[in-house]
């Protein structure tokens, strides 16, 4: 654009790029910061245009969210404007003052600034940087990645960035850890970058106490992971989820859901089948649904398992139908469960139903609200 903006062309699925959810006259700033820093790094900006887009970028005071902020940040230090400080300055703050930590916008604007950071003066920033770091390390879920493909990648790409400028010293960490059983675990140059797990399969409750011996820096994390069989309803997604009976082994699964925060609209948004035992999802029913515009696309990459991706949702509520039929009898069915959530935050709000009975019943499917969740303590 004449400001050098990128205008947005098409539909960003990525509210936060926009200047924030549902945000009407939303700033064209953190897509174009997002657009600068993809062209910064891949060395294909003209002359011309980095210029402009920095002007566009630095002279914005509309976007001051954190994902903006860092996003700017980030963008001018590619650019090695002077303007870039401030932007790290006001990101810092907003990444430690809020009650949103350990989000996925949170930990993908801590690591566009601990990014610009290192990008700016290394040296100067080496505190600030590892603060955000090890705040960072805390939120990681128990694969060792956070909430999304895109918060993890860029995340790993900020460790990766630190580590290649401050290296590890020599390690020799020797960590003994006590709980109803006791081992110890011994990290040196040699395996200092490998994951190194133990099961603790004890009952319930017990302590675990850490000593560490030696010198070097390690991450240490204790992971418990637990199912809770029912829980609130999202705060985000309303979903119900009905079936039809056609015959005895086939059946119409009709899924409705819309975003319960009026007059806002979510990011992409993921309907995940997984089907009872034995069922399989028909190939032409999951066409109508891209065809008619209802569902972005599917993917069925397993028997039993379908993934609808829609665009968005908005407070209208949107169905979808998709026909199943039995492949294969199978005896103690395993109930079939339909899922909804934010595909860039997919951790947080997803709503589940667990469906339960045989669509050869011709009743309605029994459906209760759980959340899946994996627990960090």
């Amino acid at each position: 654009m004449d400001d050098g903006c990128f205008q947005s062309v098409g539909h960003v699925h990525h509210q936060a790029m926009k200047g924030g959810l549902g945000s009407a006259s939303a700033s064209a700033v953190p897509l174009s910061a997002y657009v600068a820093i993809a062209l910064s790094e891949a060395g294909h900006f003209g002359a011309g245009a980095l210029p402009a887009a920095v002007s566009c970028i630095a002279s914005d005071t509309a976007a001051t969210d954190v994902y903006s902020e860092s996003l700017k940040a980030y963008a001018l230090a590619l650019a090695s404007s002077a303007d870039a400080p401030a932007h790290i300055a006001a990101a810092y703050d907003l990444l430690t003052a809020g009650d949103d930590e350990g989000e996925s916008i949170w930990v993908e604007s801590a690591a566009y600034t601990v990014l610009a950071m290192l990008k700016v003066d290394h040296e100067d920033y080496v505190s600030q940087a590892v603060d955000l770091i090890r705040r960072m390390s805390s939120h990681r879920n128990s694969l060792g990645g956070f909430h999304s493909t895109q918060d993890t990648v860029l995340a790993l790409e900020a460790f990766a960035e630190y580590s290649i400028l401050f290296p590890p010293s020599d390690t020799n960490l020797e960590l003994a850890v006590t709980a109803t059983t006791s081992f110890n675990i011994l990290i040196e140059a040699v395996n200092q970058l490998v994951v190194q797990t133990r099961d603790i399969e004890d009952p319930l409750p017990y302590d675990v106490t850490v000593t560490p011996s030696g010198t070097g820096c390690a991450v240490f994390m204790v992971v418990h992971q637990f199912h809770m069989p029912e829980i609130a309803a999202s705060a985000t997604f309303s979903m119900t989820v009905t079936s039809t009976s056609g015959s005895c082994t086939a059946a119409n699964v009709t899924i409705c859901a819309f975003y319960l925060l009026e007059n806002e609209e979510s990011n992409m948004v993921i309907v995940e089948l997984d089907l009872e035992s034995g069922y399989v999802a028909e190939e032409a029913s999951l066409q109508r649904l891209v065809d008619g515009k209802v569902a972005k696309k599917y993917e069925q990459d397993e028997p039993g398992v379908v993934e609808l991706y829609l665009d968005s949702l908005t407070s209208a509520e949107v169905c979808l139908t998709v026909a199943v039929s039995r492949e294969i009898l199978v005896e103690d069915v395993k109930p079939g469960t339909v899922s909804i959530y934010d595909y860039y935050q997919n951790s947080e709000d997803k709503l589940v139903k667990v469906t339960r009975g045989h669509p050869r019943t011709a009743q309605p499917m029994h459906v209760n609200s759980q959340l899946g969740m994996n627990g960090l303590e």
